[in-house]
């Protein structure tokens, strides 16, 4: 089916709770979920930490864990990323593909762009928000520096590779530049790590377009991450000839914030089928030392509550102009293995100002479900004014 069909498709075919529990409960969920523990078990898993840009493009979903916030400037759990269930870490800042030019800095991430723009001092302090969480989060505008930061935090606390990379998201495209593993390091001929944050230079970072290393530099133990790169954009360009236009807006149905850590493509693989359909925030969450009961703090909440009014509040301003970032941004679906505690931020989420905003426009609709297991046993739309129901 053309892109353009299949987009059409998708607007004639909302996302609802009756849509995402069949989803979840198709044969296709299960095997995804299946081989997904086995690979769990067997502590083959990849972990990736990138954007939640809907745009973003990561391989094999029963393979991974995923970790994704506004400009990669999320957890950096050493739970989760030193798991005797995971082999490395893949770092993975994104650009646009049609800005890659020699010695720029390319562009196309939103929370990257927004960090610069505070540091050239284009916005007023706030205490909570999108803007609180990016001065806070991010590191640096630069998504070489900011990946290349990431990256070696993840390697030094957890002892295990750790790779840097950056994704053209216009094809799916990666550019591994730098490589951390335990008392090893390497990057790219472009890149002076020791004077890349004081010395900040673009003309000399970006002086072949980006900045890569050869393959005989990148240890076997990624190869298969890498490989299975190239396999599913060659199958994506197949799929979707305009793919490029396609990814030139982010424009996704729907915001996915979970506690999950395997891809939301493993329990939903219909409703995230298409390019560029949802947006994706990882909820931090903490095991108890006794039950092992997960639970969300209060710190985690908060930094999950700024980090929705990014795409919510673009998704108010550009509402009713189809070829406006998230103009089509109609469902949040908050997923926990609780559904209290998935209705508990619903309720705390509906009380934004910003939010309110949202809830008014047509047909824009908060969904809560409870997943245990892989399994959504419970997804049910949320009523701000009766949030107990």
């Amino acid at each position: 089916m053309p892109a353009n069909e299949v987009l059409r498709h998708l607007e004639d075919t909302p996302i609802t709770p009756e849509f995402l529990k069949a989803d979840n409960n198709s044969e296709e969920a299960k095997e995804l979920s299946s081989a997904w523990k086995e690979n769990h078990n067997r502590g083959s898993l990849w972990g990736i930490v990138t954007c939640g840009d809907a745009r973003i493009i990561t391989p094999c979903p029963d393979n991974i864990i995923s970790v994704r916030s506004i400009a990669t400037a999320g957890t950096k759990d050493k739970e989760i990323f030193g798991s005797e269930h995971v082999q490395f870490t893949v770092v993975m800042s994104h650009v646009d593909g049609d800005t890659i030019k020699k010695g720029e800095k390319p562009k196309g991430c939103g929370g990257l762009g927004a960090k610069e723009e505070a540091l050239n001092g284009n916005h007023e302090n706030r205490v909570e928000g999108i803007q609180y969480y990016i001065d806070k989060n991010i590191e640096h505008p630069d998504p070489v520096i900011q990946a290349l930061i990431t990256a070696r935090e993840i390697r030094n606390s957890t002892r295990k590779p750790a790779l840097a990379v950056i994704q053209n998201h216009r094809t799916g495209k990666i550019f591994p530049f730098a490589v951390f593993l335990h008392g090893y390091q390497t990057v790219a001929s472009e890149l002076d790590i020791l004077n890349l944050e004081k010395e900040y230079d673009p003309s000399k970072i970006y002086a072949n377009e980006i900045p890569t290393l050869p393959t005989d530099a990148i240890p076997d133990i990624f190869s298969g991450f890498l490989e299975t790169n190239v396999l599913q954009v060659d199958e994506l360009l197949r799929k979707y000839p305009n793919l490029t236009e396609i990814q030139r807006v982010q424009n996704p149905e729907m915001v996915v914030v979970s506690s999950k850590l395997p891809s939301v493509r493993v329990r939903y693989p219909k409703t995230t089928n298409y390019p560029g359909r949802i947006f994706k925030l990882f909820l931090s969450r903490e095991k108890e030392k006794t039950t092992r009961k997960i639970d969300i703090t209060p710190v985690a909440q908060n930094e999950i509550m700024n980090q929705i009014q990014y795409p919510l509040g673009y998704a108010v301003k550009n509402y009713g102009q189809p070829n406006q970032p998230f103009s089509r941004t109609k469902r949040v679906l908050i997923e926990t293995s609780d559904i209290g505690v998935s209705k508990k931020l619903a309720t705390e989420l509906a009380e934004k100002e910003w939010m309110k905003e949202w809830l008014v426009l047509p047909d824009h609709r908060i969904i809560v479900a409870q997943n245990i297991e892989g399994v959504s046993n419970i997804i049910d739309y949320f009523d701000p004014a009766n949030p107990k129901s």
